[in-house]
């Protein structure tokens, strides 16, 4: 009968050691194609639609083009709140959405109302710092939109997101 000998110290653990690192790899390269796939291609909505005019808002916005992007306010909109006052709003908050955070998004949820009059139900979600220090913000924001001379306008005071309430 034979004993089973005790493993000798110093057993190679090399196969081991690799296998770990190719499962370790696996998982790295699988969290960058979730981080650099995952966010897809934004959705552009048609010209002519409520969604279409509030993109086209805050890509004049982001831009720095506050005159565009003021032009996409309702009369009602323009009459409290002067250009210059949005302008001066816009440079208060950063020159832009982001605020001085690395990126966001806004996700279109649902749009309700009638031919003349609706409102965008959105979420707003910023995402700040970088690898583990990172995270996220969520909230939602209901925006009001009219058709004015046939063409959709913004119905409610934004400086970017924010509401406006009054002169800076």
């Amino acid at each position: 009968m034979t004993t089973p000998q005790p493993a000798q110290a110093g057993h190679d653990t090399r196969p081991l050691l690799f296998i770990g690192a190719g499962v370790l790899a696996l998982v790295i390269i699988s969290v960058a194609v979730v981080l650099l796939l995952g966010r897809g291609a934004a959705t552009e909505f048609p010209a002519d639609s409520p969604e279409g005019a509030f993109q086209r808002y805050l890509a004049a916005y982001e831009d720095g083009d506050y005159e565009t992007a003021y032009g996409y306010f309702s009369e009602g909109v323009q009459g409290q709140m002067s250009l210059e006052d949005y302008r001066q709003g816009a440079q208060m908050h950063g020159g832009g959405m982001g605020f001085g955070r690395t990126s966001q998004r806004v996700l279109f949820q649902d749009t309700e109302g009638d031919d003349d009059r609706v409102r965008l139900n959105l979420v707003v979600e910023y995402f700040y710092g970088e690898g583990m220090q990172g995270g996220s913000d969520r909230y939602p924001l209901q925006v009001s939109m009219i058709r004015e001379d046939g063409e959709w306008r913004i119905d409610d005071p934004l400086v970017g997101f924010e509401r406006y309430h009054g002169p800076f």
